[in-house]
C-alpha cells in the first residue's frame, strides 16, 4: 500500500509542476519551473523526471481537452496551418490520449524521442505546455 501511495503522491506532485509551468507568465518562467523540478543531480534521474513530466502532462492535456470537448466518440485534432514535426507529434499523442488510448499516446512520444533525442523530449514538453495554456484560455472563454 505504501508503494501505491508513493506512486500516487509522485503523480500528483508531477502534475502540480506541469500546471505551475503551464500557468507561468512566460516561457522562461516555465523553463525555470521545469529546471527546478529536474534538479542538478544524476542525468539519468533528470531524464526520468523529464519523462514523468511528459507522461503526466500528456494525461493532463488530454483529459482537459476531453472535458472541454465532451466528445461522444473518437476525435481527430487538426491544425489550422502546417505544424512543425514536434507540434504534429504533440497533436498525435494528445489525440490518442483524448481517445483514451494512453498506450498509443506513449508510443507516439517514445517514437519522437527515439528520432529526436533528449532535445525532442524538451520540445515536446513545451508543445504540451502551449496546448494546455491555449485550452485553458479557450475553456475559460467558453464557460463565461
Amino acid at each position: 500500500m505504501s508503494d501505491q501511495n508513493d506512486t500516487r503522491e509522485h503523480i500528483v506532485d508531477t502534475a502540480a509542476v506541469f500546471l505551475r509551468a503551464a500557468g507561468a507568465d512566460s516561457p522562461e518562467t516555465a523553463d525555470a519551473v521545469v529546471a527546478e523540478y529536474l534538479g542538478d543531480g544524476d542525468p539519468i534521474e533528470r531524464y526520468g523526471r523529464l519523462w514523468s513530466l511528459i507522461s503526466v502532462g500528456l494525461v493532463v492535456v488530454g483529459e482537459t481537452l476531453r472535458a472541454l470537448m465532451n466528445p461522444p466518440g473518437p476525435v481527430a485534432l487538426e491544425a489550422e496551418e502546417t505544424p512543425d514535426p514536434t507540434e504534429l507529434t504533440a497533436m498525435k499523442a494528445i489525440t490518442a490520449q483524448v481517445n483514451l488510448d494512453g498506450e498509443a499516446a506513449q508510443d507516439v512520444v517514445t517514437g519522437h524521442v527515439a528520432a529526436e533525442g533528449l532535445e525532442g523530449l524538451v520540445d515536446l514538453l513545451r508543445a504540451f505546455l502551449d496546448v494546455y495554456r491555449l485550452n485553458a484560455i479557450w475553456g475559460s472563454e467558453t464557460t463565461t
